[in-house]
């Protein structure tokens, strides 16, 4: 393994780029050394950093191409410049990145910008050091396939895993809240929308581990939601805004008097029932004035359809639902049918009604019936005759 620091500014896969004009490859540690690096194509290295080891300067970074896989580890280490260690603005494809992701020192390890995709195959985790950001993302698609894990720094500073102000990002991992007073967790503001696939936790200490500051933002979690005996809440939405939060697994509150999800606007489906140690959920005091029961123990959590619901019905959490079934009145049911919990329709068809049927149907057997012969018909056809 060497260290390896850029010479120039210029692209990875060039010697020139490089002091020695040695390219990097696997096992080397990658120092931007104040120099600005486009990764071309596919490239390899144990790290890359923009920090003072080895003899480079603080600052510089990398730009990580369209459709380009970096195989790397990576965090920032940059207190003295706001530049991030690597940018990505690429507009379409699909762009990697082989390896975990870490910020620290008050700096961006991976600022996404772009409308393409970013695909990160491990972890993600807040700083361990005087603040910062491992991802901010703004824009396209972010897929996580690892695990978020909140920051454990200096509890003076304040340290963001995920710092989302726009696009779609996706953690196929749990997400997961620290356990020092670092104040660190997943931040969401603008149009953010957050799909979690596993399980979001909270750690034991008093901060939350997603956090949602606009009303237009969005989270989706597949799996349950859980706070630490000693934790904070999961996920907490301030009371100034209502942005979605949709949970389709359970909600345990292992936290006396600390809710697990703090939100004026939660969607709650699960397919079984709640967890027996939390028959209560808490909606924000200023919608009621106190803690609604949302379901007991031993009940299935799931609303029915607003197809299953008469028109016009409001039911659900908060009546946030409609039901949208149309039930026919009495005179729209024919006589003697039973419908409707009871009620039995007095519709009779008439002669005319018959009549008016067959002069304007199309079926087969009302258009026979339109030209059956008559007495009155025969007769004029044989008076015709004569």
């Amino acid at each position: 393994m060497a260290d390896i620091l850029a010479a120039q500014n210029g692209n990875w896969h060039d010697t020139s780029t490089w002091t020695g004009g040695v390219i990097p490859t696997t096992g080397d540690d990658v120092y931007a050394n104040a120099f600005t690096i486009n990764i071309d194509s596919d490239a390899s290295a144990s790290n890359v950093w923009n920090w003072a080891g080895a003899g480079a300067t603080i600052k510089g970074g990398f730009i990580l191409n369209e459709g380009v896989s970096l195989y790397s580890d990576y965090k920032a280490y940059n207190y003295v410049s706001s530049a991030p260690l690597i940018t990505h603005s690429a507009s379409s494809g699909v762009s990697r990145i082989i390896g975990e992701t870490r910020g620290a020192y008050q700096a961006t390890s991976l600022s996404k910008t772009g409308t393409g995709e970013v695909q990160i195959t491990g972890s993600v985790y807040g700083a361990y050091q005087y603040g910062g950001t491992a991802i901010s993302m703004a824009a396209g698609t972010l897929n996580i396939l690892g695990n978020i894990e909140s920051g454990t720094g200096n509890s003076s500073y304040t340290g963001y895993p995920l710092y989302l102000t726009g696009g779609t990002t996706n953690v196929y991992g749990d997400v997961n809240g620290n356990n020092t007073n670092i104040t660190s967790y997943v931040y969401m503001i603008n149009t953010a929308k957050l799909y979690v696939y596993g399980n979001v936790t909270s750690g034991a200490t008093n901060t939350y581990t997603i956090r949602l500051l606009n009303s237009n933002a969005f989270c989706f979690v597949s799996g349950s939601v859980s706070n630490a005996v000693n934790g904070y809440t999961c996920i907490f939405a301030d009371d100034s805004y209502t942005p979605e939060v949709i949970v389709h697994g359970n909600i345990a509150n292992s936290n006396t008097g600390v809710q697990a999800i703090y939100s004026r606007n939660l969607f709650y489906k699960n397919t079984g029932p709640i967890s027996s140690s939390v028959a209560t959920y808490d909606i924000d005091s200023s919608i009621v004035a106190s803690p609604r029961t949302m379901f007991t123990s031993d009940a299935n959590a799931d609303s029915p359809s607003t197809a299953n619901v008469r028109s016009g019905i409001a039911y659900g959490n908060a009546s946030s639902l409609t039901g949208t079934l149309i039930v026919p009145s009495a005179s729209n049911v024919s006589s003697g049918v039973v419908f409707d919990n009871g009620t039995v329709g007095t519709a009779e068809a008439s002669g005319e009604d018959l009549l008016n049927a067959i002069s304007s149907s199309s079926d087969a057997l009302a258009v026979r019936l339109r030209t059956v012969s008559t007495v009155e018909t025969t007769g004029g056809q044989l008076s015709s005759l004569l």
